[in-house]
This record gives structure tokens, C-alpha cells and sequence, in this order.
């Protein structure tokens, strides 16, 4: 997995996700007509805890929702939930994750959040980017194809050949009591949050005439401290390479 939040500029819509919630086949059926993120994340680009920095000018992003509650059982049934949580904390200096060997029960009742959902969303709602994000519940897609067709640009034959909608493989009612009260008390609020909004909604650009590198500058400030630390990092990766790699010499001989 990489770890970058530079976006290639080949890339023309970037899916995102926290999890668990059918990323994997709707940016496949994307990929028929636009340039996206590997499906699989093999690009690392699929869970992004933040919205990532682009110099395409045209790009477009689609984060979607869904329940935190399903989206967390459905991690641990896939036994995904480690690899999701190293993931979601893949840019924080203080990390809190979960072990493989602990189980869903275990982790219902742990008072730590190991997946960051609310904080991911946070991410993605409220920091500066000079492109589009549209915002799709997962249970929803298939009622807002129209509005997705329209926000990329796709042609009619998405629609029309879009999957037919099947029900989750996941749902709470398998689950003990102890399990679902933990989780309620987990992502309780969470789920509260989403469902109270839109189905579908947009979120413009506010970075008009603006390049998103150089929006970023202008509103880092609005960053936490543990994402700036990793982002500085980036950003000298990526326009300093060889001043990194000396550095990492001197400190590893």
C-alpha cells in the first residue's frame, strides 16, 4: 500500500470510502469510463483519512457513506479489520489500532476507535479542496445514478448498465447484544450524523482559479498537527526527493 496524498494527474475520479460499504464494485463500474483509483487499493488512494492533493484541475471525487454500525461488522466478517484500521491511521503520529486476533465482541466493547470513521468524514467534509466531492450514501447509489452520471459526465449507458441492487451480505441482527450495544456506543452518534443528511449531496470547490498544492498552502492552518507532520513529509517526498533520501542515509547508518 502507498502512502501518498499526492493524487497522479492521470487519475480523473478518485472513490473514497472508510470501509465496508461496496467501494470496490462501484469503482469498478466508474472505471469503464473514467481514469479512478485502483479498485482493490492497490494504489492506496481507496480509504484516504483525508482528501488527497491534485494537480488536475478536473478532477472529481465521490465519497461515500453508510452505516458505521454494518460498515464495522462487515470489516470483521471479511476479517479486514486490522489491515482497514493500519489504513485509517496510516498518517496519524499516534496510532490506535486494531490486532488481527481480536474479534468483533472484544472490540465492540474497547473504548478506542480503531477505524476513524467520524474522523475521516470530518476530513472530507470540512477541508479545502480545489475540486468537487460528491457525497453518496451507499444504500442510495442506486437511486442518485442520474446525479452521479451528471457529476462525471458519463455517458446514458451507465445508467442503464449499471448492477442491479442486491441485498448486503451484512447485517446486525447475527450479532450478540454485547456486540451491538458496543458498537451503538461506538458509532452511535456516528450513525445519528449521517443519517441526518442528504442522500446525495455536492460540495463545491473553493479554490476557483487555484491549483489544490497551492490552496493547501494557503489553508494549512486548518490542518491538524498530526496531519501536517506527515503532510510536510509528503510534500519534500515529492518535490525534494533527494534531500529525503540523504536524510534517511544520515539517520540510518
Amino acid at each position: 500500500m502507498k502512502n501518498s496524498i499526492f493524487l497522479p494527474k492521470s487519475i480523473e475520479v478518485i472513490i473514497c470510502s472508510g470501509g465496508g460499504v461496496g467501494t470496490t464494485f462501484f469503482i469498478e463500474e466508474i472505471k469503464r469510463y473514467k481514469s479512478t483509483n485502483d479498485p482493490h487499493d492497490l494504489d492506496g488512494l481507496k480509504h484516504l483519512p483525508l482528501p488527497p492533493i491534485s494537480l488536475n484541475k478536473n478532477l472529481k471525487a465521490i465519497f461515500v457513506l453508510g452505516d458505521p454500525l454494518i460498515a464495522c461488522a462487515s470489516l470483521f466478517r471479511r476479517d479486514f479489520h486490522s489491515q482497514q484500521s493500519v489504513v485509517m491511521n496510516r498518517f496519524l503520529l499516534r496510532k490506535r489500532l486494531i490486532s488481527a486476533s481480536m474479534n468483533l465482541e472484544h472490540y465492540a466493547q474497547e473504548k478506542f476507535d480503531g477505524l476513524l470513521f467520524d474522523r475521516q468524514l470530518m476530513n472530507w467534509k470540512t477541508r479545502p479542496t480545489a475540486y468537487d466531492i460528491l457525497f453518496v450514501k451507499y444504500e442510495k447509489i442506486h437511486d442518485n445514478l442520474k446525479v452521479i452520471q451528471e457529476f462525471l459526465g458519463l455517458p446514458d449507458e451507465f445508467v442503464v448498465k449499471f448492477p442491479k441492487k442486491i441485498d448486503r451480505r451484512t447485517d446486525l441482527s447475527a450479532l450478540t447484544e454485547k456486540a451491538k450495544n458496543g458498537l451503538s456506543d461506538k458509532y452511535g452518534a456516528l450513525k445519528n450524523k449521517i443519517d441526518e443528511l442528504d442522500d446525495v449531496a455536492i460540495k463545491k470547490g473553493s479554490a476557483s482559479g487555484y491549483t489544490s498544492i497551492k490552496y493547501f498552502f494557503s489553508n494549512a492552518f486548518t490542518f491538524t498537527m498530526d496531519y501536517l507532520s506527515i503532510i510536510f513529509v509528503e510534500i519534500l517526498k515529492k518535490f525534494f526527493p533527494g534531500m529525503v533520501a540523504r536524510t534517511k542515509q544520515i539517520f540510518t547508518k
